[in-house]
Parts: structure tokens; C-alpha cells; sequence
């Protein structure tokens, strides 16, 4: 799939970025609020950061092997946390009903959060504020998640 870049007032092509890099069609399209990053979500799994101003990719997830699957591992949902243009954090729901939330920050993945109580596909999440993350699926199930912060105890 090709990414093509056109002005809305004047319809001809201004350029394009080049192949997407996804196998399968993209499902799901986000821009971060600082208008410097896109995401991109595919069937084929994967979740592509690209940066605007220069057109290339920044970041690319893909289902982690060690999380429980029934074989559907499609993206069908992705959301910015958008608190602060300078929070680098998406979250990406998919077909099995897992949700994994990456901050772009963390090269290593510590601090990768797997969220998992959907009983099919994931399709809306957000987020309120710093307290609260929503998520919502095919299963008919709402799932209101309390953020802690680390070292915070539930009172």
C-alpha cells in the first residue's frame, strides 16, 4: 500500500511517502496531537509511527509472541493518549481482545502494559485524563481501567 499526500483545497498530488510497509490493508489511522506523528494500523498486525514532517516510519509494533492469542492478531483499534503533546503513548487494541500500550519513549519495553478481558475484538478505546482508560469491544462489554501510578496504592 502506498501513503499519498495531497492538498484538501488543491485535489493534485503532492507526493508520496512510499510503501506503507503493512502486508495487509490498513484498519485504523491516528494522528498524535503535536501533528508530528501518525500511526497506521493493518489486518496484518502491525502498528507503523510515522513521522510527518519527513515522511518516514519511526516505530513499528507487532503482536508479541508471549501473549495468549486464539490466532486473530489484527489491528482493530488505536488511540493517542493525548494528556500532553509531549506523551508518546498508544495504545493498540486488536481482534483477540488484548490491548497492548507502548510509550514511544521506551526503547526496551519496560514499562509495556497488556491489558486482556475483552472477549472479541477491541473496537474503541480513550483515555480521561491521567485517572481513566476506556476500552470497549465486539464482546458488548465496556471496561473502565483506573491508571496507577507506580508506587500508588488503591485507597
Amino acid at each position: 500500500q502506498l501513503i499519498r499526500q495531497y492538498s484538501v483545497r488543491d485535489p493534485s498530488h503532492i507526493k508520496t511517502w512510499g510503501k506503507s510497509g503493512h502486508t495487509l490493508p490498513v484498519t485504523s489511522m491516528k494522528f498524535h496531537q503535536s501533528n508530528v506523528f501518525l500511526a497506521t494500523a493493518s489486518v496484518d498486525g502491525s502498528v507503523r509511527i510515522w513521522d510527518v514532517r519527513g515522511a518516514y516510519i519511526t516505530h513499528v509494533f507487532r503482536p508479541y509472541q508471549g501473549v495468549e492469542s486464539n490466532g486473530m492478531r489484527g489491528v482493530t483499534s488505536i488511540q493517542w493518549k493525548s494528556t500532553s503533546t509531549k506523551e508518546l503513548v498508544i495504545a493498540i487494541g486488536r481482534e483477540d481482545g488484548s490491548i497492548a500500550i507502548h510509550d514511544l519513549r521506551d526503547t526496551d519495553d519496560e514499562n509495556l502494559v497488556f491489558l486482556h478481558d475483552h472477549g472479541s475484538a477491541v473496537t474503541c478505546m480513550d483515555w480521561k485524563n491521567d485517572e481513566f482508560f476506556i476500552s470497549t469491544g465486539r464482546d458488548s462489554v465496556l471496561n473502565l481501567w483506573r491508571e496507577e501510578k507506580r508506587g500508588q496504592e488503591e485507597g
